[in-house]
């Protein structure tokens, strides 16, 4: 190949902008998703989905038995720090994981926009948080018969802002794992202790 010869992209198939972003958004979550699959197996991820939030309901039942009242209120706040939790501690670790696979520097040099592959990742993480609050507030109404009355309005406005704001601490967090070389240390500090 002559060093003249000009770069190009064979495989965007005539795609350009959003439609090419969005593409890459979806071969990197369906990437991840294969990975996640892979490491548990279908089994083994569905029971992480099960397991986690029933045991964490599960313990908040047996501390709060004789407040009801204050029962309801652990079922909320336990399916939110699972969220939160899941949230931080996976977005978080998305760079440091491919760097340890040796993936990151193809990634870096992929034809795409940085946002597109590591918002493929983030939404693989993301969709497992919300299955996974999912699962923990099903349980909490079915065997504990937690009724919800939220406001929606509100609901709605402060989920965008909190996926605003993980978006950032995702990137603050994979940034400080890239610059120590593990991201133990940014796990740690998303760890509820």
């Amino acid at each position: 190949m002559s060093r003249s010869a000009p770069a190009s992209l064979s495989s965007t198939n005539g795609l350009s902008g959003l439609g090419f972003q969005l593409r890459a958004v979806a071969a990197s979550w369906r990437a991840k998703m294969k990975d996640r699959l892979h490491g548990a197996g279908l089994e083994g991820y569905l029971f992480m989905f099960m397991l986690y939030p029933i045991f964490e309901m599960s313990m908040a039942a047996l501390i709060y038995t004789a407040r009801p009242d204050l029962l309801r209120y652990a079922v909320v706040a336990v399916s939110a720090n699972t969220f939160l939790f899941n949230s931080v501690f996976y977005v978080g670790e998305i760079l440091d994981g491919e760097r340890m696979n040796g993936t990151l520097p193809g990634l870096f040099l992929a034809p795409c926009s940085r946002y597109s592959w590591f918002g493929g990742f983030a939404l693989v993480e993301l969709v497992e948080a919300f299955a996974i609050v999912a699962v923990a507030l099903l349980f909490g109404r079915y065997a504990f018969g937690v009724h919800y009355s939220p406001n929606y309005l509100s609901l709605l406005v402060s989920l965008a802002l909190f996926l605003a704001s993980l978006w950032g601490l995702g990137l603050i967090f994979g940034a400080v794992g890239l610059a120590i070389k593990k991201a133990n240390q940014c796990r740690t500090w998303s760890f509820p202790s």
